[in-house]
This record gives structure tokens, C-alpha cells and sequence, in this order.
């Protein structure tokens, strides 16, 4: 009996051994460390010690710990991608390691925020620590000349589906005593290593489903500007940022880690994107997560500055000061707006016949009126050549600068003079709606919406992307006396008016417009459902700066969803204008001719009215007519948030 329980408990400890090495990750030999196997248990279970080491932010049951980093590199325990406590012994080791012939590859200098962190929590007096100088981040940033950190908001970019929701960058920034410096400040990006010889449907396709891997990559900060700002014609918009010394350093301390390593993540377009990686990276200035506790399905640029404006650091606003930094395409623009009439109408002279400056009547102008006009002219010469590397472009660009450079120097304008309003100012991405209707035929419904982003043509246009529509997965529900029915899913509607540049010519590029939905075939039929598909191209002007015209030829394409099934490709002129006061109200007032090419006659016109007046920053108001066969009225009450 007594044999039978010594092998009993014998078999009992043994178990636990597994147990405590297996489960909880603790092995049997610590290499002479002061701290106990408790200790580390204790201290692997940290929320910062697992948010450096990138495993979910929630706790998991024992054995499902997994961390989201691809690279096994960034681990020193074969098993410290899923055991946290392991690869918390093994930094400890590391760090108390003797100095070999590369000092830049000891755990000091590798994992300078573990190392810096764990300083913080554990005694280090027991053990002396190797003293190693990590000459590589020393030559990378001079962290006494760090005065601070910005996020920075890239705005939306047509041109590419992958930049149309905006994009993010976070900067390091000099102190006064580099001021003028920060265009060569070390800038962090985030994004998925594409291969180039992927098609776009296969970019799209792998972008939503995690079929790339993404990094984290640092350049100075002219490149992101000369990239941005002056090719892709996007405003930048700074952030900077509340954070005292040791948050400001436990940021750079990661980041290092990060790009020293090479660490790749799993990317989604939706989820795990850029504003998702470098707001997870800014979380490492504090113990608690502040930007990304919680899943949702869907993560856009715009919602994170507008919690980042709305966060508190040391009970102080963690916005320090918001900036512009303005595109090629926007400083033209203030630059014109700035000038007097009469020297804009010189900056359409002096751009249509470059020898006008040669004749008296320009030489006879004051000196600095001269520079003004010819600073407008260059800026013109610098827009068109961004997307246009003409030759003559750049010789007339070229003759002008050295006429410039025989005139005086005058003081440009400071960021206050911009007068726009940053992105945080506009409306949220996320609408819901509520209306009534009207329609003869079937009476009246209450219709309830929603759309997931992003702004539309009628909405408030601070912080957007003037003349452009942006919906994507917008769905609308009527309730009617028999019943409730899906009277629209828009999968995405998208639209750009690319329009000239007041008094400037030749500045206005082709406007697009695509769109795929289920939606009604006629006012008419309630049940009569079609899925269709459009794109189009056309021409558009802005009149007095509040007038939008435009003219579009539309292709389609369309299939019954219905009992009777039926199908037709098409065109459609389409014909439509938005007047704005500038502020408040907007209407717009669009006509469709459909003309069928094959398939079933789609012969009814499409026209509509809508008018929106904005209550606040989240609340708007909206009356739309339209007649398709059939005919309704609607008012609706919107809420962004």
C-alpha cells in the first residue's frame, strides 16, 4: 500500500511538472536567474508583456495562445510564438548574456523595449548587467532631439481602392532646435507586400482575405511628402501628439523592434490594415490598450483620428495641435484664391503666352506683384506636371524660374491662411437613417438605412474630398402596412468630378462613376428587383465655386431577380448638377436616358431631386423626389457616428 502511494504521488508531481511547463510555459532550468518560476509566470502574463510580444488582446484558454506576428525571428524561444512565459525567460537570459563581436545583435540592442520595460519591473541589482552600446539605433535616432510624435491623416485617393478610405503615418519630430528638419524625420508607414505581377482582381481578392503579409517601413519624411503631397496630390494633415518622454520613447523603442526585425503581420484590407498597425504601435505608449480593445468588422482611418481627437492623456487633451501640410494641387489653389483679381487674370495670361512677360506692360508691374504672379504660375506648371511629364510643360516651368529668381523674395503664407477644416471636423463614417415616403401607387412606408461609409455628394464636405461620393454596403428596409421588404443593398457607389481650378486652364482631368446594387426596376413594382452594375465617364465643371455641372455616358449592365427574368446592357447619358451655399444646404438634380443594346428594353428615364440641410456635425436633414415609371416623395432625418 505504502509502494502504491509513494508511486501515486510520484505519478501526481509529475503531472504538475507537465502541467506547469506545458500549460503555463515554465521550464525547469532558468540559467541562474534571481527570479523565481512564479515571478515569470506572474510578470508573462502582463498585458504590456504580451502586447510586445503581439498575442490577442484577450485572455485565451490555457493552450491557445498565438502570437500575430509571421516572423519566427522576432521570437528567441522556439516555442515564444505561443508561449509567452518561455520567451520572457529567454529575453532574461539574453539580455544578461555576454557581449559577443556584434554588439547590435544582442538582446539589448534587438529588443530595446522588452529590455527597457522589464528595467521597470524586475530588480536587475542581483546580476551584472553587460554594458553594450547599440550603435545602430544610436545612428538611426538621436533620441535627445525627439521632441515629439504625430500621427499623421494622408487624405483619400481615387486612384487606387486601397487609398480611397485615406491612409496613416506616424513621425517622429525634431525639436526646435531642428526646426525646419522634420522633412528628413524618421516616418513610419504600414502596408501589405504586394506582388507586383498580381492582377487587381487578385490584389482585391487577397487584400480582403489575408493573402498578403504586412510590414511596418521607415523612410524620412520628404518621401511620404514628395509621394503624397506632390504626385498623388493629397493633403496631409498632423496630428501632434501629448505624450511625455517615456511614452514618447516606449513608441520608438517598439517601432525599433519592429523594423530592426523585419516582423511581418497577416494583412486585411478591412481589418488589419495600415491605421489598425501604427494605432496598435502608438498604443505601446501606456500599460491599458486605448485604440484597438474591442473586433469590428471593418477598421477606417477616419474613425481612429476621430477617437484620437477625442482622447485624454494625464487628463489633458492627447491632441496637441492639428496642421495642414498642403498638397501640390491645394497650395495652387490658396495661392490663386489669395490673389487679387486682376493678378489672376496675368497668372491665365502669363500661362497662355509665356513670351508675355517680356512685354512692357508686365515689366511695368511693381516688383512683388510680378513674383506673386509668377509663384501662381510656377505652382500651375508643378500641378500639371505631376501627372503629365511633358517636355514643354517643363521648359516653360523652367523659364519661369529664372525669371523668379531676378525677383524679390516674399513672405508666403502660414498655415493659419489655409482656412480649411481638418478631417476630424466632418462627419462620421457610419449613417443611419429613418424616413417616410410617398408614392401613389403604394402608398406610404417608413424606410429605415444604413451605410457603412464613407460620405456622399450631398453630405458636409469638411475633412472629405470636395466633389466626390463615396458609399460602400448601404442597405435600405420599407415597412409598409402588408409587410417589410429590402428596397436597396448597395454594395458600393463611387464618384469623382475631377473639375478645373478657378482661372486656370487646362487643370480638369475625366470624371468617373461606378456603382453596383439590388434595387427597384420601376416605382411602379415593389417587387420588380434588378441587380445591376454601371460605370461611366464623362466631363464636369464648377461654376462660381457652388455650382456643380456634369455630363456622363454610363454602360450597364442588369439582371431580373424577380419571377420574371430578364437581362439588357445598355448606355445612359447622364446629365446632373449640385448648387451649394457653401455651408448648410445642398441640392442636387440628376436625369438618366437609358438606351438598351441587347437584352430586355430598358426604356424609362430616371430622375431625381434631393436637398439636404446639415443640423450639426452629426445630424442632417433630406427631402428627395424621384420618378422612374413610377413616382415618390421622401423626407429623411440622417445620423452619422
Amino acid at each position: 500500500m505504502r509502494h502504491t502511494c509513494r508511486i501515486l504521488c510520484y505519478l501526481i508531481f509529475s503531472l504538475l511538472v507537465l502541467w506547469n511547463s506545458f500549460a503555463f510555459g515554465n521550464k525547469s532550468s532558468t540559467k541562474n536567474l534571481p527570479w523565481t518560476q512564479a515571478e515569470i509566470q506572474r510578470l508573462s502574463q502582463h498585458p504590456y508583456w504580451l502586447r510586445l510580444l503581439h498575442f490577442p488582446a484577450h485572455t485565451p484558454m490555457v493552450g491557445e495562445w498565438r502570437s500575430e506576428i509571421q516572423s519566427t525571428s522576432f521570437f528567441l524561444d522556439p516555442d515564444g510564438e505561443v508561449n509567452p512565459a518561455a520567451e520572457l525567460r529567454k529575453t532574461l537570459e539574453a539580455l544578461f548574456s555576454p557581449v559577443e563581436s556584434t554588439p547590435d545583435a544582442h538582446a539589448q540592442c534587438r529588443f530595446i523595449a522588452r529590455f527597457h520595460w522589464l528595467k521597470t519591473k524586475l530588480d536587475f541589482a542581483e546580476i551584472t548587467l553587460p554594458n553594450v552600446r547599440c550603435s545602430r539605433f544610436e545612428q538611426w535616432i538621436d533620441l535627445q532631439q525627439v521632441d515629439s510624435l504625430s500621427l499623421i491623416f494622408v487624405s483619400a485617393f481615387m486612384g487606387n481602392p486601397a487609398s480611397m478610405y485615406g491612409h496613416a503615418l506616424l513621425r517622429l519630430n525634431y525639436s526646435e532646435d531642428y526646426k525646419g528638419r522634420n522633412l528628413l524625420a524618421p516616418t513610419f508607414s504600414y502596408g501589405a507586400v504586394v506582388d507586383p505581377e498580381d492582377s487587381s482582381i487578385a490584389y482585391l481578392f487577397k487584400g480582403l482575405s489575408g493573402g498578403y503579409l504586412g510590414k511596418y517601413a521607415d523612410q524620412q519624411f520628404y518621401n511620404f511628402h514628395h509621394e503624397y503631397g506632390e504626385t498623388e496630390l493629397r493633403d496631409l494633415w498632423e496630428y501632434e501628439l501629448n505624450l511625455n518622454r517615456e511614452q514618447q520613447r516606449r513608441v520608438i523603442f517598439h517601432a525599433w523592434e519592429l523594423l530592426a526585425g523585419k516582423v511581418k503581420f497577416p494583412y486585411y484590407f478591412l481589418t488589419d490594415n495600415c491605421v489598425f498597425r501604427l494605432t496598435d504601435l502608438l498604443d505601446h505608449a501606456w500599460d491599458e490598450t486605448r485604440f484597438n480593445s474591442s473586433w469590428v468588422p471593418w477598421r477606417i482611418t477616419l474613425d481612429a483620428f476621430l477617437r484620437l481627437k477625442e482622447m485624454k492623456n494625464r487628463g489633458e487633451p492627447l491632441v496637441k495641435r492639428i496642421r495642414l501640410i498642403p498638397s501640390r494641387q491645394r497650395r495652387l489653389e490658396i495661392r490663386m484664391l489669395q490673389l487679387p483679381d486682376r493678378e489672376r487674370l496675368w497668372v491665365g495670361k502669363l500661362i497662355a503666352e509665356p513670351e508675355v512677360s517680356k512685354k512692357p506692360a508686365f515689366q511695368d508691374l511693381p516688383e512683388t506683384t510680378q513674383a506673386r504672379i509668377v509663384d501662381a504660375a510656377v505652382e500651375y506648371y508643378g500641378y500639371r506636371l505631376a501627372e503629365n511629364k511633358d517636355e514643354d510643360l517643363r521648359s516653360q516651368k523652367f523659364d519661369l524660374l529664372r525669371l523668379r529668381s531676378r525677383l524679390p523674395i516674399i513672405e508666403q503664407p502660414k498655415d493659419e491662411d489655409f482656412g480649411l477644416s481638418p478631417p476630424t471636423e466632418g462627419t462620421p463614417a457610419v449613417q443611419i437613417r429613418l424616413g417616410s415616403f410617398y408614392n401613389p401607387h403604394s402608398g406610404n412606408s417608413l424606410e429605415l438605412g444604413f451605410r457603412s461609409s464613407y460620405h456622399d455628394l450631398l453630405g458636409r464636405p469638411d475633412g472629405h474630398l470636395p466633389n466626390t461620393h463615396l458609399e460602400t454596403l448601404s442597405a435600405r428596409f420599407r415597412l409598409r402596412k402588408n409587410g417589410a421588404e429590402l428596397n436597396m443593398l448597395e454594395f458600393f457607389n463611387l464618384r469623382t468630378f475631377d473639375v478645373n481650378l478657378p482661372d486656370l486652364p487646362q487643370t480638369s482631368g475625366i470624371s468617373w462613376q461606378t456603382r453596383f446594387a439590388l434595387e427597384q426596376r420601376d416605382l411602379n413594382c415593389s417587387s420588380c428587383r434588378v441587380l445591376r452594375f454601371n460605370v461611366g465617364w464623362g466631363k464636369a465643371m464648377l461654376w462660381d465655386n457652388n455650382i456643380l455641372l456634369f455630363g456622363l455616358l454610363d454602360t450597364f449592365a442588369q439582371a431580373g431577380v424577380s419571377d420574371k427574368k430578364q437581362y439588357a446592357l445598355g448606355v445612359a447619358p447622364v446629365l446632373g448638377s449640385r448648387i451649394s451655399d457653401g455651408g448648410e444646404w445642398r441640392v442636387s438634380a440628376e436625369a438618366k436616358f437609358p438606351q438598351t443594346v441587347t437584352g430586355t428594353e430598358v426604356a424609362e428615364s430616371d430622375l431625381r431631386v434631393e436637398g439636404q440641410w446639415t443640423l450639426s456635425r452629426r445630424w442632417d436633414v433630406r427631402m428627395s423626389w424621384r420618378r422612374i415609371a413610377g413616382e415618390e416623395f421622401g423626407m429623411l432625418l440622417n445620423y452619422y457616428w
